[in-house]
C-alpha cells in the first residue's frame, strides 16, 4: 500500500505519514522559523536529489502542511500556517519525551535549546523563562490549556509600545495561547502575543538571526533588557 493511501476513516493517519518519512520531517523542521526557502535548498537540508525534494514538496502541499510561492522560475515554500508549526514543535517534544536526547554532564546548552524561533515566536530556555516570570507577575494566568492576559497585562503590553487591542483585530488566530517547547518540554507563549513580543525584541535588535539557522542570538542589549525586565541571568 502506498504511505498515503490511508483510509479516509482516519485522517490523522494520513497527515501523521507525511511527518513519518526523514526527509519530510527535516524540511517541515527547517521551516520552523517562519521562512520562505527554495526546493534547492530544501533538498541540500533533507540531504535528498532535487528530484527527491520535489517529490516530497508535492506531497507536503497535498497535504495542506506547506505553501508554495513563485517568482519568476523559482518557488518558494514554507509552512501553511501557525497550527502546523505548532504541531512540529507538539511532536518534537513528544518524540524527546519518549526518547530523550542524552547530554554530556556539564557540557554546553546548545544555541537551539537557548533561544530560537518557532515560526514566528520565542522558543527555547529564555522563552520558558519569559513566561515564567509573565506568570509570576500575573500579566499571565494559566487557564486550562491556554493563557489569558490579564489587565495588569494589558498595561505592561502597553508600557512596551504593544497595543492589545490591535492584537486582538486578528481574528485568525488566538490572542495568546500554549506551546508545547519541543526542547525544554514547558509550555512558551505563542499566538498574536508571542509573535508581537518577538518582532518587539527585533525591533529593539534585543536578538538577531543566526544566518541559515532558527538559532536566535541574544544582543548585549538583549541581556541587559532580559535581566532588568524579567529577572533571567543568562548564563
Amino acid at each position: 500500500m502506498h504511505e498515503l493511501e490511508v483510509s479516509g476513516k482516519y485522517p490523522i493517519a494520513e497527515t501523521a505519514a507525511l511527518f513519518a518519512e526523514p526527509a519530510r520531517a527535516a524540511i517541515l523542521v527547517a521551516l520552523l522559523d517562519g521562512r520562505s526557502l527554495p526546493a534547492s535548498e530544501l533538498a541540500l537540508i533533507a540531504n535528498v536529489s532535487p528530484q527527491v525534494a520535489s517529490m516530497h514538496l508535492a506531497k507536503l502541499l497535498a497535504g495542506r502542511l506547506v505553501v508554495v510561492t513563485r517568482f519568476g522560475r523559482h518557488r518558494y515554500y514554507k509552512l501553511a500556517d501557525a497550527q502546523v508549526a505548532h504541531a512540529v514543535e507538539a511532536m518534537g517534544a513528544l518524540s524527546q519525551t519518549l526518547r530523550p536526547t542524552q547530554t554530556a554532564p556539564n557540557s554546553a546548552i546548545p544555541p537551539l535549546r537557548i533561544a530560537r524561533s518557532c515560526y514566528d515566536h520565542l522558543a527555547g530556555k529564555v522563552a520558558i523563562q519569559i513566561c515564567d516570570s509573565l506568570l509570576n507577575r500575573r500579566i499571565l494566568l494559566s487557564v486550562e490549556d491556554t493563557f489569558q492576559l490579564t489587565r495588569r497585562g494589558e498595561r505592561w503590553l502597553q508600557d512596551l509600545g504593544i497595543d492589545p487591542e490591535n492584537l486582538r483585530r486578528n481574528r485568525k488566530r488566538p490572542l495568546v495561547r500554549k506551546c508545547l517547547d519541543w526542547t525544554e518540554r514547558k509550555f512558551h507563549i505563542a499566538g498574536s502575543l508571542g509573535a508581537a513580543l518577538l518582532d518587539h525584541f527585533f525591533a529593539r535588535k534585543l536578538v538577531k538571526r543566526e544566518h541559515s539557522s532558527r538559532v536566535l542570538i541574544i544582543t548585549d542589549a538583549g541581556s541587559q533588557f532580559l535581566k532588568q525586565e524579567f529577572g533571567i541571568e543568562l548564563e
